[in-house]
């Protein structure tokens, strides 16, 4: 699983970087080609951090990943010959997203397959309560309205993609940010009082799950196995 990390890794950064490797670099200020904002390229942990981290466990956990990385120096993933850009979330909540369906943008690399790895995962199963006040305020509407709260639209996945209130309309990314809910596989149920939301997964679903990944490795699937499969 970690050899399968370091692989996606190592090809996200290589697709950001200039030609003749990648596709050019990202925006961001200043020279850089890559930032550790995870929410625009890729997260970053330094040392001190991570010694703060893992505590006793950074010696052990630190040669771990250190021999994932050398032990697949140079590997990266490619899709027809070309370097893909292979985004990864910790839990997609048994099946992945399909690229297009999140950023509307179609990637052949990046489609929707089934996990069967990630049932143990802490975040696959989560639960929000809001009071229809507070599911209102949040959505930016009024408590009348919520009588016409629905979601219309579904992807391949599950996840959903679009939320409607009368003529008003959300992409579920965006009630995912406004609700603060781990990821776009929701579903409510609605009693006089507020609305019980019930969501599967952590993250964007698209790409690799990391949970998924460390339970096919413990199946037995080597790193290049995950990464096909993903």
């Amino acid at each position: 699983a970690l050899k399968a990390q370091a692989v996606a890794a190592r090809s996200y950064i290589l697709k950001r970087m200039p030609q003749p490797y990648g596709a050019g670099a990202a925006v961001h200020s200043g020279d850089a080609d890559i930032c550790d904002d995870f929410a625009h390229c890729q997260a970053y942990v330094d040392e001190n951090k991570r010694r703060e981290n893992w505590g006793e466990q950074f010696v052990e956990k630190e040669k771990k990943i250190r021999a994932a990385v050398t032990a697949t120096a140079g590997e990266v993933i490619t899709y027809d010959g070309a370097v893909v850009s292979p985004t990864f979330c910790s839990t997609c909540g048994g099946k992945t997203e399909n690229a297009a369906d999140y950023w509307q943008s179609e990637v052949p690399a990046l489609q929707s397959v089934s996990c069967y790895w990630d049932t143990d995962a802490p975040k696959y199963l989560s639960h929000v309560y809001y009071t229809k006040a507070e599911m209102a305020a949040k959505l930016g509407i009024s408590c009348e309205e919520l009588a016409n709260l629905k979601i219309t639209e579904t992807a391949e996945s599950g996840r959903v993609k679009t939320v409607t209130c009368g003529e008003k309309q959300w992409k579920g990314s965006a009630v995912r940010t406004a609700l603060g809910l781990n990821s776009t596989d929701f579903q409510w149920l609605a009693d006089e009082n507020g609305y019980l939301i019930t969501v599967k997964g952590f993250g964007h679903g698209v790409g690799l799950c990391q949970h998924g990944a460390n339970g096919m490795a413990k199946a037995g699937a080597d790193y290049k196995q995950i990464l096909n499969h993903y």
